[in-house]
């Protein structure tokens, strides 16, 4: 489950409110360091950011699209028109499907950026960064929700949502005929749903593994490797001889056998005569294909690339849902390659590995 806090615009280093979803807790004017504190090192809790929306604007927009990247353009135009700074200074973040409706936010980068470092600094690093008037549950139309949560009032409408001061949600309603309904916490949407700043340049980094724990053997194995090496010299250089004579040998046996014919790579001319032309490799296809795919999929990396002689190219791909790896095979095969999953997915450091083999279908 979730905790989620609200972080002081003024403080960020400290919540305003904070609830643990699992536990039913709560809390108010709580330094994130005691948060973190609480949480004891549990990594399967993932952790809400929801930042002040005083600097954010959020609208329900129709988005039917369903590749993330057109329903990202889409929002963008939709919005580039309703916002007085340029969208190079602003972040946008799209929330999940709801029969074609989404609700997308946009917010100011730095506005963001602080927020996630002072959770950082103090021993949080949130997996999932929204506004916190996000959070509001979308009313019917002609409807209106809000949330007061220290000293905020998150408001929702059926078409945008936006934090304001207190009373200022009843003076802008007030002769719309548009029925106003308090919520409390336990209302709140479950925050996978929301509009998630976490990716691009903001996204969460995966930490690099611990290797001290390693180095004595490590170690132990660069010296016995060293010895290794030396009592290969000493056998090496008894067979350097013998190995002269024996290329000398075969160059003869060649200028026999092809006369005429000069010798710049023996090896290379010997298996070009034996064996005929050679199949071109079909490497540099289809990772090129692997690569024009995963551009649309932007948690979804690949950690290593081999290719083997009989034509089947193996990624290692590191992805956070396996929803996602799926996609991506089955965008694969409507590419034309044979894409099969490997059956060894593991889990690390917060991610999913596991190997994809291609080949050309």
């Amino acid at each position: 489950m979730t905790l989620v806090i609200f972080p002081g615009r003024d403080q960020p280093d400290a919540a305003i409110f904070w609830v643990d979803l699992k536990t039913g807790e709560e809390g108010v004017a709580t330094p994130l360091s005691a948060l973190a504190a609480r949480r004891n090192g549990d990594q399967k809790q993932q952790i809400c950011l929801a930042v002040p929306g005083d600097q954010a604007m959020s609208r329900d927009l129709t988005l039917p699209m369903k590749r993330e990247r057109d329903v990202r353009r889409a929002a963008h135009l939709a919005l580039e028109d309703q916002l007085a700074a340029p969208l190079s200074d602003m972040e946008i973040a799209v929330g999940a499907d709801h029969q074609g409706q989404r609700l997308v936010s946009v917010a100011a980068g730095d506005h963001l950026r602080t927020m996630i470092e002072a959770a950082q600094a103090e021993g949080l690093d949130p997996d999932i960064v929204t506004i916190d008037h996000a959070l509001l549950p979308a009313p019917d139309e002609g409807e209106a929700v809000m949330l007061t949560v220290g000293g905020r009032q998150l408001f929702r409408s059926s078409s945008a949502a936006a934090t304001f001061e207190p009373g200022f949600a009843e003076l802008i309603l007030e002769g719309t005929g548009t029925a106003l309904s308090s919520l409390s916490i336990a209302d709140m949407v479950a925050p996978e749903t929301v509009p998630n700043f976490r990716r691009g340049g903001l996204a969460k980094r995966m930490p690099l593994p611990d290797l001290r724990p390693y180095a004595l053997a490590a170690s132990l194995l660069l010296a016995a490797g060293v010895l290794f090496l030396m009592s290969n010299a000493v056998e090496a250089m008894r067979y350097a001889s013998a190995a002269s004579k024996l290329e000398t040998q075969a160059e003869a046996r060649y200028l026999e056998t092809y006369p005429g014919s000069p010798i710049v790579d023996l090896e290379r001319q010997l298996r070009a005569r034996s064996s005929g032309p050679t199949l071109q490799s079909k490497f540099v296809p289809l990772a090129s294909v692997l690569a024009e795919v995963l551009q649309e999929y932007e948690d979804t990396a690949v950690a290593s690339l081999s290719y083997d002689p009989d034509g089947e190219l193996t990624a290692e791909i590191v992805f956070s849902k396996f929803s996602d790896l799926e996609q991506v095979t089955e965008a694969l095969r409507a590419q034309g390659v044979a894409a099969s999953e490997g059956s060894d997915a593991r889990r690390q450091e917060g991610a999913y590995i596991t190997r994809l083999f291609l080949r050309a279908a």
